[in-house]
């Protein structure tokens, strides 16, 4: 159940980093957003690649959430397991292809 809660929980910051990144809220810092050579290039690189990712990490923040959530209130060991993996892999995944968007949006951007 401890491990379904953390899941949930880092789900939801996931979630709200998502959100503020494709609002154009979340400027550029040490901690949180996509933290690549080329969104830490600039405050323009950052907010055109935050824009544009954004809505993939909310995504992903969204799997993890739900998976996590699914983790802490299933009874059943399988149950809880493949919610845990599932959750996970498409947050990573999601998260992958956010920086992939936002730099496709950086690069067209650029040309």
């Amino acid at each position: 159940m401890v491990e379904g809660i953390v899941l949930a929980v880092a789900g939801l910051a996931v979630v709200v980093s998502g959100l503020a990144a494709g609002a154009g809220r979340l400027r550029r810092n040490a901690f949180v957003g996509i933290r690549t050579r080329t969104s830490m290039s600039s405050d323009e690189a950052w907010d055109i690649v935050h824009r544009a990712g954004g809505p993939w990490l909310t995504a992903g923040g969204l799997a993890l959430l739900i998976g996590g959530t699914v983790t802490a209130t299933a009874g059943s060991e399988t149950v809880r397991m493949t919610a845990t993996l599932v959750g996970a892999v498409l947050c990573v995944v999601l998260a992958v292809v956010a920086v992939y968007m936002g730099h496709t949006a950086f690069r067209d951007r650029v040309r």
